[in-house]
């Protein structure tokens, strides 16, 4: 589980401060949120601090499933490949 920064951000910083487990970073592309080192404060708040700190609300859940299985499909070509 992690949280993701949404464009409307304003790099303020202030995320990056108040991280627990320093899983926000300031890259030249812009603040990101490390999807291997946020915990979503779990053990630290009752909340990812980072939501309620930022001032333009930029910061959300990322979604729970990054990825969506082919179903179906997947098996199919298991088959088509394995017999």
């Amino acid at each position: 589980m992690a949280c993701r920064i949404e464009p409307h951000c304003s790099a303020c910083g202030i995320c990056v401060a108040v991280c627990p487990v320093n899983a926000i970073l300031e890259t030249a592309g812009g603040t990101r949120i490390s999807d291997l080192l946020c915990t979503e404060c779990l053990g630290y708040a009752e909340a990812p601090v980072c939501m309620y700190i930022c001032p333009s609300g930029a910061i959300a859940f990322a979604s729970r499933a990054p990825w969506q299985p082919n179903r179906g499909q997947g098996f199919r070509a298991h088959r088509e490949i394995f017999g």
